[in-house]
């Protein structure tokens, strides 16, 4: 039994007796296919102005993804910090939750700071178009937006489930914070704007996490190495 983190074969242990059977192969991303190639900028797209900080997040809407704590993270920093030179994307398949989400943007009056870009192709291309990557999910494995900002050298705010904190360590490589807490993402991502310095260590340590743990060909090769020794008895 293949487990994409330590943290899911723990959970994966209170339920199966034998131990033995269970691995954590770390789920892995291809180099192979990231490009910064995209249809059009963001930016322009939205008409922001050059000094507006992006804040981005892909993820389809679907509850673990906890968007409602997205628009929350920006109602603290622009509402209630008065930080105005900020703007908040988010890229994703719209659902049944959609207009929940874009009912409380309104009541918040934050219409101008948050755009819903809904599903896009190719959307880990924008990703280079993001000044800061925010993760607020209440529940994960490991997510391929993380990897993908790794990629291409975005640092990450984020919270602190599932398997995140095993390729996350706060203030090393990016900053995690408890799931849900909105004013403590809010404060991390104000900690890298005004410490600036941050980015380039985060993603600097993160790139090579990326390149030395979490690659589709590192998880290819121990997933063959278990099949060997389950036919052969060993590697």
């Amino acid at each position: 039994i293949l487990c994409v983190s330590k943290k899911t074969k723990a959970i994966s242990e209170e339920n199966i007796s034998d131990h033995e059977k269970i691995q954590c192969i770390y789920h892995g991303t291809s180099l192979r296919d990231k490009s910064a190639e995209n249809t059009f900028s963001i930016r322009e797209h939205l008409k922001l102005k050059k000094n507006t900080l992006i804040v981005g997040n892909i993820a389809n809407h679907i509850w673990p993804k906890d968007l409602k704590t997205f628009i929350r993270v920006a109602d603290e920093l622009v509402n209630t910090q008065k930080i105005k030179d900020l703007h908040f994307v988010q890229i994703g398949a719209f659902s049944e939750l959609t207009p929940s989400y874009k009912k409380l943007i309104k009541n918040l009056k934050l219409e101008k700071h948050i755009s819903f870009l809904n599903k896009i192709p190719e959307a880990s291309g924008f990703i280079p178009q993001f000044d800061i990557s925010l993760m607020t999910s209440e529940s994960e494995g490991i997510p391929q937006f993380i990897y993908e900002s790794f990629y291409h050298n975005v640092p990450v705010v984020s919270t602190d489930v599932g398997g995140i904190p095993e390729v996350i360590t706060t203030m090393d490589n990016g900053i995690l914070t408890p799931a849900h807490d909105y004013k403590k993402l809010a404060e991390g991502i104000l900690h890298l704007i005004e410490n600036p310095e941050l980015k380039l260590k985060f993603t600097r340590i993160s790139k090579e996490k990326l390149h030395h743990n979490f690659t589709s060909e590192i998880m290819a090769y121990q997933t063959l190495n278990i099949y060997k020794s389950i036919l052969y008895g060993s590697a």
